[in-house]
């Protein structure tokens, strides 16, 4: 029971990183770049969660419409 607990626990952990984590990081990094002065910072978020796709997309907009405003 113990090798199972682990083996799901291990694939609840590398999904929650991959769908959640890393576009979490992303859009924090590319939110910290901007307000450094980056305007080139874009998020480019690729999740199965739509709410942080269009988070991320959203951001990238914003970053985008920033870089064209200060050309």
């Amino acid at each position: 029971m113990g090798l199972v607990a682990s083996l799901v626990e291990l694939g609840v952990k590398a999904a929650s990183d991959r769908l959640l984590i890393r576009p979490i990081v992303q859009l924090t990094t590319a939110s910290r770049r901007l307000a450094g002065g980056d305007l080139g910072a874009r998020a480019a978020s690729s999740t199965s969660i739509p709410q942080l796709n269009g988070l991320g997309k959203d951001f990238d907009d914003m970053a985008a419409a920033l870089e064209d405003r200060e050309a």
